[in-house]
């Protein structure tokens, strides 16, 4: 692998794509161009150049221009690497509010059987008998658990 290669193996290490990698390398080589010419050099289309421009800038990889012509500057390595590492340290913060969140939500639903049943409202039908029970339970439209002593039974 050369070491043009293996930086942009690298770069995408850090986030960004192989388009963004090769078009962040050539402005760091070659300097501050113009959409235009850095499509030629790059061999894609100019639009194409553009999307990955603003990718870049919104990763803080790219200076935005400021004045006409555009032309585009790429940032230092090591400012564009900690603002890389600023974004990804950010995401993972909110994934990990995230995820206390839907352990909170987990832990207060109780999905355990006894919870469950201890919500369940019970109705007492002393001295029933099945089909009056069996029409109790179609007409509430819910499980029936039927609770009785061994001399009782249905």
């Amino acid at each position: 692998m050369d070491n043009g290669a293996l930086s942009i193996t690298r770069l995408t290490g850090f986030g960004l794509s192989e388009k963004e990698a090769h078009l962040y390398l050539h402005l760091r080589k070659y300097g501050p161009k113009t959409p235009s010419p850095l499509a030629k050099s790059m061999k894609t289309y100019r639009e194409d150049v553009h999307r990955t421009l603003t990718s870049l800038i919104e990763k803080g990889m790219v200076h935005p221009p400021l004045d006409s012509p555009t032309v585009y500057a790429a940032v230092d390595l090591n400012i564009a690497l900690e603002s890389a590492l600023k974004k990804h340290n950010s995401e993972l913060r909110e994934m990990e509010a995230r995820k206390r969140e839907l352990q909170e939500l987990a832990n207060d639903s109780s999905s355990g059987p006894l919870t469950k049943l201890q919500r369940l409202r019970f109705s007492r039908c002393q001295g029933s008998n099945q089909r009056s029970l069996t029409r109790y339970a179609f007409n509430q439209r819910r499980v029936l658990m039927v609770i009785t002593s061994g001399r009782n039974q249905i």
